[in-house]
């Protein structure tokens, strides 16, 4: 059994395609296995089906449906989502296999640094407005900036994410109700909901072009996050989350006046408010996904350790001060 599931999902640029590929079999850890999802045809040409393995999509149901399916071909501990375009270097996958030790983590973000100028972050994890906005932490600062140090985030970025298999699995997978960009969001705020962590380990490198990796047109991303808002808004509070969601769909007109991309922008928020009725049922799954883990403690029905938590929320003083610490130490396998 591999100790790590590299699962690359192929949505057709083939270029992208073979620098992550080439990359990763340049700088891949002991004992992993790397797995394409296509999308896409591939014809292979340069013959590395030998140390890929490359699977065809069922269906076309995106990146969710891409990781939910290379996670069941593979019985890996550790899952890492690597996105086309990505590019890893030397040791990127160690630090972070060392961290899902700690029974705490479910997930870790590396550091997603720009290609076109090194050293310049894109993005140390992602954090959620409750507005409805995903916001990259540290975005335009130099790579040293974030010290050395793993910190709590609350989901990596879509480029590059380590999940311990478990978890995921617990969750159902990746969702595929809201979109690409924002399915990782929507895992690590239910991680965060059921007591674990998601952190930054800035030790684990990947670094993307300045286009980014995911790709989507302004009403499809307007649409997407609208839909994520109303799963989570009951959530948060909806009174406070309509108030600061005015104000996140105030400032996107504003800032697409001038290119015109507020007409589909706010197109895109109306076609995706209509869908604000299954909110309800988003709730209902997640309270009984936080019974499922409340039972786990006194009786194991999932596997332990992994959702052995001393209580399913932990305090949001607490959450701000938890720090992995280093004496998770390394190792070579997630337990």
């Amino acid at each position: 059994m591999s100790r790590l599931a590299i699962i690359i999902p192929h949505f057709g640029d083939v270029p992208a395609l073979e620098n992550t590929v080439a990359s990763v079999l340049a700088n891949r850890p002991r004992d992993c296995e790397v797995l394409v999802v296509l999308l896409r045809p591939y014809s292979d040409p340069y013959g590395v089906g030998g140390e890929v393995r490359f699977v065809s999509a069922e269906g076309r149901r995106g990146l969710a449906g891409a990781v939910n399916q290379g996670a069941r071909l593979s019985d890996a501990p550790a899952i890492h989502v690597l996105l086309c375009g990505a590019e890893v270097r030397e040791g990127w996958a160690d630090a972070p296999l060392a961290r899902l030790k700690d029974p705490r983590i479910a997930s870790v973000a590396p550091l997603v640094l720009d290609m076109d100028t090194p050293g310049r972050i894109v993005a140390a994890g992602l954090a959620y407005h409750v507005g409805g906005a995903a916001v990259p932490l540290a975005a335009g600062q130099e790579a040293d900036s974030v010290g050395a140090n793993a910190r709590r985030v609350l989901a990596p970025h879509p480029a590059a994410a380590f999940y311990r298999r478990s978890c995921l699995e617990a969750l159902g997978g990746f969702p595929s109700a809201v979109g690409d960009m924002l399915a990782g969001v929507d895992v690590g705020l239910t991680l965060e909901r059921l007591g674990l962590a998601t952190v930054l380990e800035p030790r684990s490198r990947v670094a993307v072009a300045r286009s980014g990796v995911l790709r989507t047109g302004t009403f499809r991303q307007a649409f997407e996050a609208e839909r994520m808002f109303w799963r989570w808004a009951p959530i948060f509070g909806l009174a406070r989350s309509v108030a600061s969601h005015g104000m996140v769909v105030l400032g996107e007109g504003v800032r697409g006046v001038p290119d015109l991309s507020i007409v589909p922008r706010w197109l895109g928020r109306l076609a995706g408010a209509g869908l604000a009725r299954g909110a309800c049922g988003h709730q209902r799954t997640l309270q009984a996904l936080r019974e499922r883990f409340r039972a786990a403690e006194s009786e194991p029905a999932l596997p332990a350790p992994h959702f052995r938590m001393s209580r399913p929320n932990p305090p949001r003083a607490e959450t701000r001060r938890l720090r992995t610490s280093e004496s998770a130490g390394r190792g070579d396998s997630p337990p």
